[in-house]
């Protein structure tokens, strides 16, 4: 969806682009003033010397004094006097007139041009300069250019091309109609009387002036004299900064244009139409004449515009005198009117204006049915609300986020050691990186930019990846210079302190409080207007955050032990009664809205306790809680049920908060703050830190290989979980059903809930899945009887169709026909069996192809989780080096051999259950054996056997059974409980040495296993621990950075550290009220694709290619400056990833 819109955005500015593309080519050819000043002086000297070539004339100096008179090239000479404000005064027999420089031999000597003549032409030409020099100019405009066509015809073509291709824009906008443009292109021709009139201006002398760019003309047609306003018909008008503008009539049209005379700075933009002499002139409430144009409109415009700037370049040089500085001044004043730049910065006006009604026509309904008043309200807070994001912003600096600190450190280390400027967001990196997989080899290229390349970092130096710099500045950022900045730098290590230590500061605190203030004024302002509170809930919350003492805020945990979920406040009165109305703040919360308004306490926490029930609502609670209690509340949800959770809101803890009334929102800072820091180091932790450069980089290597296997392990051995395939197979089937008695709404049988007699509630899919349940209340007797008696079968049928069964919407969608009748028909499925079909037929059927490569891209990716799990229990001292040197060199083996010469690894077997996804290392020649478990509760995965055991005769420990076969459980229990007690000592039965991808075809069969036993959840949890489903975009994946681990609750805690922490928890991306998150991150995506250059997005705005055209467009749009620097922050966060290639093959 937001690539369409965007696409859509850009295609309005294509042909504008070619238009000003070519409009700016046509003004760069316009001279400097220095070459016109030549060409001032060539007239007369041709008269002379006819065929003169002025750039070959030299005035060399032959005396053996030093020089009093300025010498050199004949234009460097003219620019001297004129700046000296005087003529030389050559002696002949010192100086001479010469076709080289500082050549005085008499061969090189001009016969017909001595120094006297020269002096007599200089001096006659800074007599009548600004005379002389405008005539240069207007022979300029004047001379051909081919085909009869002379430069202001061309700049006149130019202009009109770039005229209809934004007509058009404005007219798909809807600022004018289709039938408007059509009269527009049919008044324009010179067969129809002129409908086109001036916009004149009273001087102080009574005297009007006509503006340059600025037209009006009648949509009926009419042609008079003049307009004179009146309540007639429909208007245009067209000013250089607003473009095309409709009226309903002229005196409509008349009383805008004297509104935008009567306020400074629409005053200032109206008038820059003006010579700068007359500019000045013009009443402070100037009369407005409309008089007639009856020649070609554009062509006037042309002529006037020239006509103006030939009037401020003779302004300036009459005033050509005073000190050398002045006359500095003026040469760089006419240089800066030469180039007609003001065509390219009204033409970014215009660009300005269309963006800003391209993102009025996109605001919500509830926006557009507002009053004009709320609407500029609204328009002002998130004026306002940007503001504090830019302040902020600057306060914070670059350790903003690690992308951004990355970014500018960078930046800055090139320029100092290559002295480039390089933005290396938008330099790209190819990376290649080949390893072995048993006797293949798996080939691993991607593309990063160089900002991501120095975050990541390098690999260790025995297995570097190779690195090419593409694009123009491959020859000085060479492999060896980049490599030796990555580890000169090593933002990792830096970032967190210098971000933790500017986040401290007071100043920085308070821009956080004011730009907090500032996103719940915006919201809560938008929630009035779309009717989500009501009059007086908006007053208590208004109230409340102007420091009303009577009222307070405070927050909301899961449970007791819980930390305060992040962005829920909740505004209620200081009343100690739980029984009194309150508000919600939840920003993002599931269902659309922000604020929520109760009678009382109770009801808002059951309100809480239900998104567990709702379409996102799970992962929203699981958002908004810390990130050590996620993994605490996933594991309650997935034990409990949905359903129960829901009905626990009695749970749901109110959180006190100590905010002073005068700065409601200190507690949201700490929290946000205390959150970050957290975030910081979950993402590089102190052990990380600490650990030697040589283990950090091998770290980042296994990771690359991570990344390399996991992009093979997608296409061979992933496998559908068990629900998600269910729940398209009872999907398909049950809408194709109801489809065949006519239309019908599509049925998501996981938002479909189930309640029959003597169950729990469940969903759709998982009736389904437990198909015995339909039937449970019919006895087993029954059943098999009625295979042989047909009364009996009758009876049966008469008890399906009598079987009572409610159905309910979780999302609010209509069941339509469904009834207990269509699941009667349709619950011999059997999603069980037929998964298990799947299974065996795709992974372990001889024909299912490449079977010998799918074995060992498992053996691979299990050995790489092993390595990985190893040396960062290393870098944690929970593993000693001639511990982790042992594992390690046997880990690097075992994906060839089940023997290696330091030791074998066996399946880890408890009282004859495999512990799935454990391992037994036993070394040779020795009774030493480190035991893995992938489930291991402190996270101490390999433990040598001994510390294990006798760990269990201390206390319980559960973890083993999590990784055991679900009907095997009880049993590893009860033995685990007997250890405990004493009864005997945890031993272990090896069996035969064993090689990683022996275990693909158990894994499988684990699948096959679980499913018979109706029971999914542990070997799901068992495929995401072995990194198999594709639960995370690889391109996410191939930014996360080491030692971050595998589990999707850690990438949002990656984003926000990487991407910007404030924002973040903003949650910009989220929100969908008004034009700011729209028109705004829609700017900024434009921003991003025009600069970078990257992808298909630069087309439609190159011509705003410099960053700093793009700062001032945005600054246009939005009323803040918002600078370049904000900018590229914004535009960095919209870049999530690279937008380059990932690709991994086997040799």
């Amino acid at each position: 969806m937001e690539s369409n819109k965007l696409e859509s955005v850009l295609n309005k500015f294509t042909g504008v682009n070619e238009a000003v593309e070519q409009l700016s080519g046509q003004l760069k050819f316009i001279p400097s003033f220095a070459s016109l000043l030549q060409d001032c002086l060539a007239e007369d000297m041709w008269r002379l010397v006819p065929e003169l070539y002025i750039s070959k004339v030299f005035i060399n100096y032959r005396g053996a004094a030093t020089a009093q008179e300025p010498t050199g090239s004949l234009n460097d000479v003219l620019m001297e006097c004129l700046l000296r404000g005087s003529a030389p005064n050559y002696n002949p027999d010192q100086y001479g007139v010469y076709d080289w420089l500082n050549d005085t031999d008499e061969s090189a000597r001009y016969a017909d041009l001595d120094v006297g003549t020269v002096s007599q032409f200089i001096a006659e030409l800074l007599r009548t300069l600004p005379a002389k020099f405008v005539v240069a100019l207007d022979q300029y405009w004047a001379r051909n250019t081919g085909n009869n066509v002379m430069r202001k015809g061309l700049l006149r073509s130019y202009a009109v091309k770039l005229f209809w291709q934004e007509l058009n824009n404005v007219t798909q906008e809807g600022g004018v109609t289709p039938e408007d443009e059509k009269k527009i292109h049919a008044l324009t021709s010179p067969l129809v009387p002129s409908a086109f009139y001036g916009v004149a201006v009273q001087l102080h002398d009574g005297v009007f002036k006509t503006l340059a760019s600025a037209f009006v003309m009648r949509l009926d047609g009419q042609s008079s004299g003049a307009i004179v306003p009146a309540a007639d018909s429909a208007m245009i008008l067209y000013t250089a900064n607003a473009g095309v503008e409709k009226f309903a009539t002229s005196a409509a049209l008349h009383q805008e244009v004297r509104k935008r005379l009567s306020t400074p700075a629409s005053r200032g933009e109206l008038l820059k139409d003006l010579a700068v002499e007359n500019a000045l002139k013009v009443e402070a409430d100037p009369g407005i004449r409309y008089p007639r144009i009856d020649t070609d409109v554009f062509g006037v415009g042309t002529d006037a515009l020239l006509a103006k700037q030939r009037a401020d370049i003779s302004r300036q040089l009459k005033g050509l005198s005073g000190s050398r500085t002045d006359k500095e001044n003026v040469i760089r004043e006419v240089n800066a009117l030469l180039p007609l730049k003001e065509l390219l910065e009204n033409a970014k006006h215009r660009t300005a204006a269309l963006i800003k009604l391209i993102s009025k026509n996109a605001w919500p309904e509830w926006l557009k049915r507002s009053s004009e008043r709320d609407q500029k309200i609204y328009v002002d807070l998130e004026r306002t609300l940007l503001q504090s994001e830019v302040d902020l912003h600057r306060r914070v600096g670059h350790v903003a986020s690690l992308k951004a600190y990355t970014r500018n450190s960078v930046q800055d280390f090139i320029f100092r050691r290559a002295a480039l400027h390089v933005d290396p967001d938008f330099v790209l990196v190819t990376l290649n990186y080949n390893f072995r997989m048993g006797v293949k080899e798996i080939r691993h290229q991607e593309t990063k930019t160089l900002t991501e390349l120095f975050m990541y970092g390098l690999h260790d130096k025995a297995a570097r990846y190779q690195l090419k710099i593409n694009g123009e500045h491959a020859r000085d950022l060479t492999p060896s210079f980049i490599e030796s900045a990555i580890e000169t730098l090593d933002v990792r290590m830096k970032y967190a302190a210098l971000r933790n230590a500017a986040y401290k500061e007071p100043e920085v605190q308070d821009a956080i409080h004011e730009n907090l203030a500032r996103v719940t004024a915006l919201s809560v302002f938008a929630a009035g207007l779309q009717g989500h509170l009501k009059a007086q809930s908006l007053d208590m919350v208004k109230r409340c955050n102007l420091g009303d003492t009577s009222l307070i805020t405070h927050g909301l945990s899961f449970r007791d032990d819980y930390q305060a979920f992040k962005d829920l406040t909740v505004y209620t009165s200081k009343s100690n009664g739980a029984l009194v109305p309150c508000v919600l703040y939840a920003p993002g919360a599931p269902g659309g809205k922000d604020w929520f308004e109760f009678d009382n306490v109770w009801l808002l926490k059951e309100h809480v306790a239900k998104w567990v029930l709702v379409p996102g609502g799970k992962d929203y609670l699981i958002d908004q809680c810390h990130l050590k209690d996620r993994g605490k509340l996933v594991d309650e949800i997935n034990k409990s049920g949905a359903a129960v959770i829901a009905g626990q809101s009695s749970r749901i803890n109110s959180v006190t908060w100590m905010s002073l009334p005068q700065r409601r929102f200190e507690d949201s800072v700490r929290q946000l703050l205390a959150w970050a820091e957290y975030e910081v180091e979950f993402v590089t932790p102190g052990w990380f830190r600490q650990a030697k450069l040589s283990e950090r980089q091998c770290l980042a290597r296994l990771s690359t290989e991570q990344s390399a296997i996991y992009e093979l392990a997608k296409d061979k051995v992933n496998v559908q979980p068990f629900q998600v395939f269910a729940r398209e197979l009872v999907k398909k089937r049950v809408n194709d059903y109801l489809l065949r008695s006519g239309p019908h709404p599509e049925i998501d049988p996981d938002q479909v809930e189930i309640t029959i007699a003597g169950h729990q509630p469940m969903t759709l899919t998982q009736l389904f899945i437990n198909w015995e349940i339909w039937r449970s209340d019919t006895s087993s007797f029954v059943k098999a009887l009625a295979w042989f008696d047909t009364v009996v079968k009758s009876l049966v049928n008469v008890h399906d169709l009598l079987r009572t069964a409610t159905f309910r919407s979780r999302d609010g969608t209509s069941v339509g026909r469904l009834s207990a009748a269509v699941i009667n028909d349709l619950i011999g499925v059997l999603p069980g069996d037929q998964y298990i079909d799947y299974l065996k037929s795709t992974f372990l059927n001889p024909g299912g192809g490449d079977l010998s490569t799918r074995p060992e891209v498992y053996g691979k990716l299990k050995q790489n989780k092993l390595q990985f799990d190893a040396l960062t229990q290393r870098m944690q001292g929970n593993l000693s080096v001639e511990q982790y040197t042992w594992l390690n060199a046997v880990l690097e083996e075992l994906h060839i051999t089940a023997s290696t010469a330091n030791g074998e690894v066996y399946r880890f077997v408890v009282n004859g259950k495999r512990v799935e996804g454990g391992y037994v290392f036993a070394r040779k020649g020795t009774t030493e054996k480190i035991i893995y478990l992938p489930a291991a509760y402190d996270g101490k995965n390999f433990v040598s056997l001994e510390s294990y055991a006798a760990e269990l005769k201390m206390h319980a420990r559960w973890d083993i059974v999590k990784s055991v076969r679900s009907r095997d459980q009880e049993v590893v229990r009860n033995y685990l409980f007997e250890v405990l007690k004493g009864y005997h000592d945890f031993t272990l039965t090896l069996g035969r040495p064993i090689r990683f991808s022996d275990d693909y075809a158990p894994m499988i069969e684990l699948f096959i296993a679980e499913t018979d036993d109706q029971t999914t959840s542990l070997s799901e949890a068992f495929w995401r621990d072995t990194l198999i489903v594709a639960e995370f975009a690889v391109d996410i994946v191939s930014l996360l950075i080491p030692p971050v681990g595998v589990a999707a609750t850690l990438l949002k805690a990656t984003r926000s550290i990487v991407l910007g922490v404030i924002a973040h928890h903003n949650g910009y991306e989220k929100q969908a009220n008004g034009h700011f998150s729209a028109a705004w991150v829609g700017l900024i995506s434009l921003y991003v694709g025009t600069v970078a250059g990257i992808g298909g997005a630069n087309a439609g705005l190159s011509h705003l290619s410099r960053i700093n055209d793009f700062a001032g467009i945005v600054s246009t749009v939005t009323g803040v400056e918002v600078g370049v620097n904000y900018l590229t922050y914004v535009a960095g966060r919209s870049l999530a990833s690279t937008t380059g290639s990932v690709t991994t093959s086997i040799r």
